[in-house]
């Protein structure tokens, strides 16, 4: 039978030399420690119990690369003496070229006796003292020892002892201190940067990595040896073993970090998700920022919540990456940038995370970090839209609905809008309503427009509260309620939408809903006014113009007029063109109002339409021409304004820009007579008294007068004397 080789194993890293008097109770803590951070140390009392210094303790002294020993009070004292134990350890270590650590307990050592050899003083004095405060700073000043001793001397110790006489060589390299084991019995200890060497014959070999400062992180594997006489490296990597030790507690930590904020402990959350995202868990990571942005178990803080997201995002974490998109997208907790939120957006997106999608789709929408590109808009918008994400549902009806991207389909808008609407998403739910009540893309449905608007309304969303106020104001799939029409105009009013503003100022103004309170009206049109609302703005010029709710003031209302009317507001330029023809608030100047009446009559505005022609008619502002005053008649008396029909009706009646008829004039005075239009019931009282365009009829000519009269025509209640009333 073939003969083996027992190894020679250095089996301690450290030993420990002490006096039992005074040193005990600091040896057996020292070595607690050390062991605690992976180091095998030797320690008498608890290895050797019958007293007797023999050739374990020298194996022991030989196994050790470090000879540690406790200069406790009155330690050397006895050294003078040759039987001495601890003596005779010291003089073995030094024979034997151990490396040397004099520990100083809390700074007690006072000195070498003066008795004891000086190969003693000698060989402890060459070495430098460690001070180790066992009262307090204890693991402090064990961690300074590690560091600045231990470790290096260690490392120093390079190459085991450990030979197996024949066999392969192999030279052990490790990135974390461990212990090699062949079938379960220890062959080395192994450091980074050390040139340690095992032998293994030819065979099957089942072998062990243990690291040091953490057992649990071990490495196993079977080793093959084909050629007693070959050389090799071994190369233990436990780093990725640790690694993935350390990412599945930090796993757990997420998700009792999870289990603790569903629960609405926060800060219990917070604890849990900091521990995780300190090593490294991407998921704590960024639960950690979203408690920072939203001040969950900790105060707000942006910075700390970018910080966070960065560190997740920066490991491919998508939501991590919109989240820090979004930040820069506001600046909140860095400069804001729309540039970098369109690559975190992208980097997301590009996951397939569907915020990301959209976000980056409304960055192509508005042109923000990135040209303006409807079509690439709408490219994201769907992919996130098909995942189901109700905002891009939204923004994807709203492209279609619009045109932008697409091609205008006011179908397949409803059919997005309702996608998102059904999902509880209350911008859709208004949008959708909106399409029922102007019947783009669905049959007109005012009461399904209620029905929608009043689920995005009771949401609080302010455009659906104004929309459905509106809806009661105009009795379309409600009945007529101005006092419900008030409370959903107030809600949206109180959020600060302007639209709600205005329509509010409109109920005060003319008490529906409300009492009559110009004040009040006031208050809200300038609300609407201040935020560039057009409609609010004209509003409050005309209360300015009239003394309504202020005191009268003309230059404040052309003020507001000129707001309104540069927006491109037709009742403003009406109004602001009246100004300028009756030098109200401005000089007079006929040619400025005929520029605001033509823009506002151009709009389609009948009332500007019938001023325009009015200017053409007398020459004001413009070279007099008939015509050109009969055309805006017309085109104001088609929509059915009174003023313009009275108007028109002259021109016929003189036969001004057209051709005299009599027939013409009454049938357009008695259109606006009609209407309650008082100078045309004078026109009319006047026909029928002479009998122009219509019989002779002094009955009916005392009626027409009668009403014109009842209006306040002074000129009326002449006829009447005359006709006898």
């Amino acid at each position: 039978m073939e003969s083996v080789t027992p190894f020679i194993v250095m089996a301690y890293d450290i030993f420990i030399s002490y006096r039992r008097d005074g040193g005990k109770e600091l040896a057996r803590p020292l070595k607690s420690e050390l062991e605690l951070r992976g180091y095998r140390v030797f320690l008498d009392f608890d290895e050797l119990k019958d007293g007797v210094f023999d050739r374990r303790i020298m194996e022991a002294i030989d196994a050790a690369p470090i000879f540690m020993v406790i200069l406790s009070p009155h330690a050397l004292d006895r050294c003078a003496n040759a039987d001495d134990w601890v003596r005779r350890e010291i003089e073995y270590a030094l024979e034997h070229d151990r490396h040397f650590i004099p520990i100083d307990p809390d700074r007690s050592f006072t000195g070498f006796p003066p008795d004891i050899p000086d190969t003693l003083k000698a060989g402890l004095g060459q070495h430098q003292f460690s001070q180790v405060m066992f009262e307090q700073l204890f693991k402090v000043s064990v961690d300074k020892m590690v560091r600045e001793r231990i470790e290096p001397l260690l490392q120093r110790a390079g190459r085991t002892a450990m030979q197996e006489q024949g066999g392969a060589l192999f030279h052990v390299e490790t990135d974390l201190p461990c212990r090699i084991l062949k079938f379960g019995k220890e062959l080395c200890t192994v450091r980074p940067g050390s040139d340690t060497v095992i032998r293994l014959r030819k065979g099957r070999h089942k072998l062990e990595a243990v690291c040091l400062d953490c057992p649990d992180d071990r490495l196993q594997w079977v080793q093959t040896v084909e050629d007693n006489e070959m050389e090799d490296l071994l190369t233990v990597e436990l780093r990725p073993v640790r690694e993935r030790r350390l990412a599945a507690e930090a796993d757990v930590l997420a998700e009792r970090g999870q289990t603790a904020y569903d629960a609405g402990d926060y800060a219990e959350a917070v604890k849990l998700w900091c521990e995780a995202a300190e090593a490294g868990n991407r998921i704590a990571q960024n639960s950690l920022g979203d408690c920072y942005y939203y001040g969950k178990g900790v105060a707000k803080d942006y910075t700390e919540a970018v910080k966070w997201y960065r560190k997740a995002a920066e490991q491919g974490y998508a939501s991590a990456q919109n989240n820090l998109g979004w930040c820069y997208k506001h600046g909140y907790g860095v400069e804001q940038d729309d540039a970098e939120a369109v690559k975190w957006y992208r980097k997301a997106a590009e996951q397939g995370y569907d915020s990301a999608q959209n976000n980056l789709g409304t960055c192509y929408h508005w042109g923000k970090g990135v040209e303006q590109d409807y079509a690439e808009a709408v490219k994201w918008y769907r992919k996130a839209a098909e995942q189901g994400n109700a905002v891009a549902q939204n923004n994807l009806g709203w492209c279609y609905q619009n045109g932008k991207g697409v091609e205008q389909d006011y179908a397949e808008a409803v059919k997005w809008y309702r996608k998102a609407a059904e999902q509880g998403n209350a911008v859709a739910q208004n949008n959708l309503g909106w399409c029922y009540q102007n019947g783009k893309g669905v049959e007109q449905d005012y009461a399904e427009a209620v029905k929608w608007y009043r689920k995005a309304a009771e949401q609080g969303n302010a455009v659906a509260q104004n929309n459905l106020g509106w809806c009661y104001q105009n009795g379309k799939g409600v009945e007529q309620d101005y006092a419900e029409a008030v409370k959903w105009y107030r809600k949206a009013a109180e959020q600060g939408n302007a639209v709600a503003q205005n329509n509010l100022g409109w109920c005060y103004q003319n008490g529906k809903g409300v009492e009559q309170d110009y004040a009040e009206a006031v208050k809200w049109y300038r609300k609407a006014a201040e935020q560039g609302n057009a409609a609010a703005q004209n509003n409050l010029g005309w209360c300015y113009q009239n003394g309504k709710g202020v005191e009268q003031d003309y230059a404040e209302a052309v003020k507001w007029y000129r707001k309104a009317a540069e927006q491109g507001n037709a009742v403003a330029q009406n109004n602001l063109g009246w100004c300028y023809q009756n030098g109200k608030g401005v000089e007079q100047d006929y040619a400025e109002a005929v520029k605001w009446y033509r823009k506002a009559a151009e709009q389609g505005y009948a009332s500007a339409q019938n001023n325009l022609g009015t200017c053409y008619h007398w020459g004001k502002g413009v070279e007099q021409d008939d015509a050109e005053a009969v055309k805006w008649f017309r085109k104001a008396v088609e929509q059915g304004d009174a003023v313009a029909q009275k108007n028109l009706g002259g021109c016929y009646y003189d036969g001004e820009g057209v051709e005299q008829d009599y027939a013409e004039a009454v049938k357009w005075y008695r259109k606006a007579a009609e209407q309650g239009y008082a100078v045309a019931q004078f026109e009319m009282g006047w026909c029928y008294k002479h009998g122009y365009g219509v019989p002779k009829d002094l009955a009916e000519a005392k009626r027409w007068y009668r009403k014109a009269a009842d209006a306040g025509i002074q000129e009326a209640k002449k006829h009447l004397a005359e006709l006898g009333r």
